[in-house]
């Protein structure tokens, strides 16, 4: 069984610099290095899940699959 690492997403993954606006509006940047951090860590065989408050509401968590995408950030599971 692989081992997960789980990230939070405003303020580690996503810069969050400009706040809390709604679920699905995600308006800043990746903190740096994170797309680089998050590719090694799934090279090493981790499975890499991303949670956050934004999944508890409808628009949420496909604004953030749809993030990150945009941002070339892969991950296993949000």
């Amino acid at each position: 069984m692989a081992k997960t690492i789980v990230f939070d997403f405003d303020g580690v993954i996503h810069n969050y610099r400009n706040g809390w606006t709604a679920p699905h509006i995600i308006d800043d940047k990746p903190v740096p290095g994170i797309r680089e951090a998050i590719a090694d860590i799934r090279k090493a065989g981790y499975v890499v899940v991303i949670v956050s408050v934004r999944c508890s509401y409808p628009k949420g968590a496909k604004a953030i699959a749809e993030w990150c995408k945009d941002n070339d950030i892969i991950v296993d599971d949000i």
